[in-house]
């Protein structure tokens, strides 16, 4: 969620230049810092505060008809998502990883252990406690269930994957795979072996993936689904997570919430500690490691790392388009092979034209504008390594529609305009490949009174929440038409539940309001009529 602002802060920079008017380093360091959200871990007993949909949300919107299915048997995990340094809380829920089935249950592991079992002291056992689990032929809840283990039920563990969320058993005698999440662990742990031959998923088992057409999305804050009922309310069938921690876990549980209510999900992923090794060999392989047990978990879709063409996020002396797309290359086919129906989403660039067209330095900060990013990346056959480009837009000030009239400096560079930044793209990519919207958001601080320094637009504007929802509506009505545009995430849905635009400013961007009114869910549920 490295915020968009940086485009806007970069021209308005820039024009300062032009003019005269060169501002300090410490200015742009400044205002490039306030565009980013650094999640940083806490405790994850520490839990969510807990979202009470306002009345003047839900009163006035029709309730949408949403079937509820109650899945049996379940696999319940306890999820701990961490979010910006300045909300300083986790969520902790308990989600089903999937819908009921009909599919028969072939086997039922006994709960009574074998002499063999118990009467090892130290040998490594998973046991279930409370609620029945299911055995599965591989490590991830796309693989096929082969058998159910009842509470009380023990099991020799025989290997593990390489973060342990799962854990190869002995079950009759067979190879089989149960959630490390919902057992528990006895015995010694620390020589279980990782198992290096993972089974292929059965095709028919991973979820489908459906990009034809236009699909609508919201970025969320976490996975616990604030907005549920304002995401059905729209139309939306797709949240977008971010996630900045290769080590904060493959965000199973929200995986799976999204599916148990009928979502498809797109993970975004980069890492913040690492991005100056994002280049080296070493951890290029631990970032796609990664990257294919997301997919596994059963990801719908995943965003290969965060506008590389600014050096907050990618090292200055080795940034460019075929770079990136060297990092592309690699992790498609792993993607792909360990689920195929994951779309593979390239890395959504900062929209700027601050660097003169190429690439430069302004100040202390470094980066490439996105227009030549691009063309190089296709240049260097990216376009082979992806199902969709990854595209940003949040700092717009006119409709959707314009191509002219913005007041700030340099108000005729496309990046000011929704179809300015539209149009280009399509020329750059003749039709080869659709666009996904990563990012689309249009920032209103007016129940504040006034935007962050990093947002205080010259002249200064601070755009009124209805014009926020119009715009909405406006840009998903545009999107559509165009064609070429195959998914859309409006940022946000509900950051400004839990934050406040001093915390963070991106809560300006959310659609449910600091008061919880949401005027921008009937805009957008009309624009998707």
């Amino acid at each position: 969620m490295a915020r968009k602002g940086i485009g806007v802060c970069y021209m308005l920079v820039a024009a300062l230049w032009a003019i005269g008017c060169q501002p300090s380093q410490v200015s742009v360091e400044k205002a490039i810092s306030m565009t980013q959200v650094q999640w940083t871990a806490v405790p994850s007993q520490t839990m969510y505060p807990t979202y009470t949909p306002g009345a003047t949300v839900t009163s006035n919107l029709p309730k949408p008809a949403v079937s509820t299915v109650i899945p049996t048997p379940t696999e319940y995990v306890a999820v701990s998502v961490t979010n910006s340094s300045a909300l300083q809380a986790t969520n902790t829920l308990l989600a089903p990883t999937e819908t009921g089935t009909s599919t028969p249950i072939s086997q039922i592991i006994d709960p009574t252990p074998t002499q063999s079992q118990s009467s090892v002291i130290g040998v490594p056992k998973i046991q279930v406690s409370s609620a029945s689990v299911n055995v599965r032929s591989g490590p991830g809840t796309q693989y096929t269930k082969i058998g159910l283990a009842k509470p009380g039920t023990t099991a020799v563990i025989t290997g593990k994957i390489e973060d342990a969320t799962w854990y190869q058993i002995d079950f009759e005698g067979s190879s089989a795979w149960v959630s490390a999440s919902v057992v528990q662990v006895h015995g010694v742990t620390d020589n279980i072996e990782t198992v290096s031959e993972i089974p292929t998923p059965p095709a028919a088992s991973a979820p489908i993936v459906t990009v034809t057409g236009f699909n609508l999305g919201g970025q969320v804050i976490h996975g616990g689904l604030l907005a549920l009922d304002k995401i059905q309310y729209i139309g939306m069938g797709w949240v977008k997570l971010q996630n900045y921690d290769l080590g904060g876990g493959t965000l199973d549980g929200d995986i799976q919430n999204a599916h148990a209510n009928g979502l498809k999900i797109l993970i975004s992923v980069k890492d913040n500690a690492g991005h100056h090794l994002i280049t080296d060999p070493g951890y290029q392989e631990q970032f796609i490691q990664y990257l294919e047990r997301v997919a596994r978990t059963g990801a719908d879709a995943i965003e290969v790392w965060n506008e590389p063409n600014l050096d907050r996020e990618w090292p200055a002396d080795q940034m460019g388009g075929a770079q990136y797309t060297a990092l592309l290359q690699k992790a498609y086919p792993r993607i792909k092979s360990a689920n195929a129906n994951t779309m593979v989403v390239s890395a959504a660039l900062s929209p700027t034209g601050a660097f003169g067209g190429s690439c430069g330095s302004i100040g202390s900060v470094y980066g490439c504008d996105d227009k030549p990013f691009l063309q190089a990346m296709v240049n260097a056959g990216a376009l082979n390594s992806l199902d969709c480009v990854g595209m940003h837009y949040n700092e717009g000030l006119v409709p959707p529609s314009a191509t002219s009239g913005d007041p700030r400096a340099s108000g005729g560079h496309y990046t000011r305009y929704f179809k300015g930044m539209l149009d280009t793209y399509n020329s750059i990519l003749g039709g080869a490949k659709p666009i996904c919207i990563t990012e689309l958001g249009y920032l209103s601080g007016e129940e504040w009174g006034y935007l962050p320094q990093a947002f205080s637009w010259n002249p200064p504007i601070n755009m009124t929440v209805a014009q926020h929802a119009d715009y909405l509506g406006q840009a998903v009505t545009l999107a559509r038409q165009m064609g070429t545009i195959r998914l859309m995430i409006i940022f946000n849905v509900d950051f400004a539940v839990l934050k406040s635009l001093d915390d963070d400013p991106q809560a300006g961007y959310s659609i449910i309001r600091p008061d919880q009114s949401c005027p921008a869910c009937q805009t957008l549920a009309a624009a998707m009529q």
